[in-house]
């Protein structure tokens, strides 16, 4: 099941069941995922329209104007608090001042959509909080950024998450097993992967994952690789999409240990499988990589990211010691 289709189905029982106080909606701001955001919305709010009066169509033609009295559309960029005496509009002040005061106008729920979260200065952020936590009756908060970790906890905490994806190239899974991998980790879509796939990078690692042999020689050009070519390669790129291409770099060997770990019933997903010694060996592979992800996503203080030449080493250093021990000759390319 694709990640709008999850969504779908989310929307549905909430429909059903009683829509949360927040929804945030994750996955890269394209057209078609805020275009899906507001149709959500305004068919939501007509389709439970209390003005005898109003005829549907009308209703929908309001709210695409931004003109229905129970919808705050927040444009593109920065979010800030507002003038205390006279905020100005699309500010948090004036959101609170004109919108949260009163119960909905012509339907039976209000919605606030705010398009770019991550972008809510702190100001901002700071007074929007408990009206997300406890939103007057009726109201509910619609947000969407593109990633988790681009937004402070406390709004994260107020939320209900979900994934939302759209890809314009195509719709259904390819069969090349490392287009197919690309896309049911949802990355052939992701800032991190068109930089890398733009600079050959992607190349670069499929060809070494499907040539590695687990020799000795192997992890000399892996350390070459993500050292050497790896900071050639993208050091002008902002460090944060310096951890999410390196992130994607050891996804292909995270995933091959997964398959082996879980081989039967689960179908396997890398594009290639490895030759593992033992479980304990691919265990401790699996933890080191999961620990080394994890460290690639931590935050300092929510914002900063970890030194990656530290993680770099760090990644390296240990996988040295397992590397003889764990592996078996040959891996198989998925075909």
């Amino acid at each position: 099941m694709l990640a709008h289709e999850v969504a779908d189905k989310s929307w549905e029982y909430f429909a059903k069941r009683g829509f949360p106080p927040a929804i945030l909606f994750l996955g890269q701001n394209t057209p078609q995922k805020l275009a899906y955001i507001k149709e959500k919305i305004i068919l939501e709010l007509c389709r439970r329209n209390r003005n005898k009066k109003l005829e549907e169509k009308s209703c929908l033609l309001f709210a695409e104007k931004g003109e229905h009295p129970d919808l705050y559309f927040f444009p593109t960029g920065r979010v800030y608090i507002g003038n205390p005496d006279a905020p100005e509009p699309y500010t948090v002040r004036h959101l609170q001042r004109t919108f949260l005061l009163y119960p909905p106008y012509w339907s039976e729920l209000r919605f606030v959509f705010i398009p770019e979260a991550n972008l809510i200065q702190e100001e901002a952020e700071s007074a929007l909080l408990k009206s997300l936590e406890e939103p007057p009756r009726g109201t509910h908060f619609v947000l969407s950024c593109e990633e988790e970790d681009q937004l402070r906890e406390t709004i994260i905490s107020r939320c209900v998450v979900l994934n939302l994806v759209f890809r314009p190239d195509y719709q259904e899974s390819p069969v090349d097993g490392w287009a197919r991998f690309w896309f049911f980790l949802k990355y052939d879509y992701h800032d991190a992967f068109l930089v890398a796939e733009r600079k050959g990078w992607l190349k670069k690692i499929e060809k070494f994952y499907d040539a590695l042999n687990f020799s000795d020689h192997d992890f000399l050009i892996l350390d070459r690789m993500l050292v050497q070519e790896f900071r050639e390669a993208f050091a002008k790129e902002e460090l944060g999409l310096q951890m999410q291409i390196f992130e994607l770099s050891l996804l292909p060997l995270f995933y091959a240990i997964r398959d082996h770990l879980v081989a039967g019933p689960i179908p396997e997903l890398a594009p290639v499988r490895l030759r593992l010694r033992d479980s304990d060996h691919a265990m401790k592979l699996y933890r080191l990589l999961r620990d080394t992800v994890y460290l690639l996503r931590q935050r300092i203080y929510g914002r900063i990211p970890r030194n990656l030449n530290m993680i770099v080493g760090y990644f390296l250093w240990h996988l040295g010691q397992l590397w003889g021990d764990s592996f078996t000759r040959n891996t198989t390319p998925m075909q």
